[in-house]
């Protein structure tokens, strides 16, 4: 991209046409200039995703002269410039109005151009990296008062808190199925990475005025190291036909030598089948689109380090009637179909074989705003997710 761009505006635009004109002169060109960026992150991403993909499955043929360590490493180098690039796609895509305001603005009024156009671009989306609206918040984590303001309005919602008069007071874990420490237990986010908008795209209107981000259908009690194991993709949970409760299933049999750091029981495989517990008279959430999506996007995120066809295995038992009826909308198959690409590294013709076998029909197709398309935010949710690091 060249340098100097925008500052290439005759000075006699700005003095023989009117200002409206020249705004319009300006932004036309700016937005060039922003598609143009746009481009160079999307074709940088491509490339470093498809490194990525070769390496791995390279690793899997036993064809790369790499020991453990190196592997481990050259993964976490790429991953990060992945979650990096996601980061400024998501931003450019979803804040363009917002970048665009400022460069016609630093350019007709303030004159603070002056480094080259992808570097100050780059500025900018640093900048707007973090909206002032937590629930909006692309990829910093929410601040530590709305993440206690969360936890406390799931336990709330539950009663699963145990006040002390002395000592410290105790929360119960949906996992173990009995209490700890109150600090230990944090409430599970299942769309943890995504920003309201996005979560509306994915599953419609949000039937709690928390909206879905923040709703209490959108989080399970777990102690921290149960936690860390669904984050890192290493777990996923699923309805049991006909039981009302959810069910884990171990997607990394090399859970067993996970850090178990607070030394928690059950751990490892003993996990896998387990039915989530609650206590007598609390009901277990029912929002079923997040435990759907979560579910989904793991098994993905797993499959993006494993053997191809590795998924096949997974649900090689999996019926996918379980989920329903739902009630409400489950994500879009173009958008599973796109997640399924980008995060799970299937090639194109697993694609349809992995929508066919998981898929459920959702009721109602929720359009994006105006001006983006369903690609464009198929994209963008896939960005937001890739910034989610994953188990080793």
């Amino acid at each position: 991209m060249a340098s100097g761009t925008i500052n290439e505006i005759p000075e006699a635009i700005l003095n023989e046409t009117s200002p409206e004109k020249a705004v319009d002169i300006v932004r036309a060109r700016i937005n060039k200039l922003l598609d143009e960026y746009t481009k160079y992150i999307d074709d940088t991403f491509d490339i470093t995703d498809s490194m990525l993909k070769e390496i791995v499955d390279q690793w899997h043929d036993k064809t790369l002269s790499f020991t453990k360590p190196q592997f481990t490493e050259q993964i976490c180098r790429l991953e990060e410039k992945i979650r990096s690039l996601a980061e400024r796609l998501v931003i450019v895509k979803a804040s363009r109005q917002t970048l665009l305001g400022c460069l016609v603005d630093n350019e007709l009024w303030k004159g603070l151009y002056q480094n080259g156009d992808r570097e100050y671009i780059e500025l900018l989306v640093t900048q707007c990296r973090s909206p002032l609206n937590p629930q909006r918040t692309l990829f910093r984590p929410e601040s530590a008062a709305v993440q206690e303001s969360f936890r406390t309005a799931i336990f709330d919602r539950s009663g699963m808190v145990i006040r002390k008069s002395f000592g410290e007071d105790k929360a119960w874990c949906a996992v173990s199925g009995t209490y700890h420490r109150f600090r230990c237990i944090k409430a599970a986010h299942f769309t943890r990475n995504l920003g309201e908008i996005q979560a509306r795209y994915l599953f419609g209107q949000a039937s709690d005025s928390r909206g879905h981000i923040m709703s209490l259908q959108n989080g399970i009690p777990m102690h921290i190291s149960y936690q860390k194991l669904l984050d890192e993709a290493r777990i996923t949970l699923f309805p049991v036909a006909g039981k009302g409760c959810w069910r884990i299933l171990v997607l990394d049999k090399t859970i067993q030598e996970a850090k178990n750091q607070w030394k928690v029981d059950p751990w490892g495989m003993q996990l896998d089948g387990r039915d989530l517990q609650f206590p007598e008279g609390v009901i277990p959430p029912s929002e079923r689109p997040y435990f759907y999506f979560s579910f989904c996007v793991n098994i993905l995120r797993r499959q993006r380090y494993e053997a191809k066809g590795w998924w096949r295995n997974v649900l090689r038992n999996y019926d996918k009637t379980i989920w329903t009826p739902c009630g409400t909308n489950y994500i879009r198959a173009s958008t599973l179909k796109y997640l399924a690409l980008r995060i799970g590294h299937l090639d194109r013709d697993e694609v349809d074989s992995f929508v066919e076998k998981i898929w459920v029909n959702s009721s109602e197709s929720v359009q994006p705003g105006p001006g983006v398309s369903l690609e464009d935010m198929d994209k963008v949710v896939a960005s937001c997710l890739l910034n989610e690091e994953i188990g080793p």
